[in-house]
């Protein structure tokens, strides 16, 4: 069984755990678990959130989202940032119910909408959020400007 949540800051260890799954499963190289007091002020605040999914004391995918003020909506939007499941639990439906528990989570505190955006490239990531129930699909280029070192 595989239990759903939202991490608060009391949960770090999850948050680490989860971290340690983004890293393998999308071969970040020489990532650094950030200090534990930063992952706290994360958990802690009200811009970001962290949904992990869980069998036993084991996490075993999650996600991250940057909650969005737009002038153009009264309400705020959520960018899911990073979702990823452990390769050994890949296939089990835990991606899907990841995206239904935001998806609910969301709705229920009065988001106008939640959205993710996938390289082009990521045919696998693509199929996944297909496989979603998803209300509109756009293509887009993403533009970066790298502010530091």
């Amino acid at each position: 069984m595989v239990d759903t949540r939202i991490l608060t800051s009391s949960y770090v260890k999850d948050f680490i755990q989860l971290l340690q799954i983004f890293d393998t499963e999308f071969e970040w190289n020489d990532f650094v678990i950030p200090p534990i007091s930063r992952l706290e002020h994360l958990l802690g605040s009200n811009n970001f959130f962290v949904v992990a999914a869980k069998k036993g004391d084991i996490v075993v995918g999650g996600l991250t989202v940057f909650v969005l003020q737009h002038y153009s909506t009264i309400n705020p939007i959520a960018y899911l940032y990073d979702l990823a499941v452990s390769k050994s639990h890949q296939r089990e439906g835990i991606g899907k119910k990841l995206i239904e528990y935001t998806t609910e989570y969301c709705k229920n505190l009065g988001f106008e909408e939640l959205f993710v955006q996938v390289h082009l490239s990521d045919t696998e990531a693509i199929e996944f959020y297909r496989a979603t129930k998803f209300d509109d699909e756009q293509s887009v280029l993403h533009f970066t400007y790298q502010l530091g070192s």
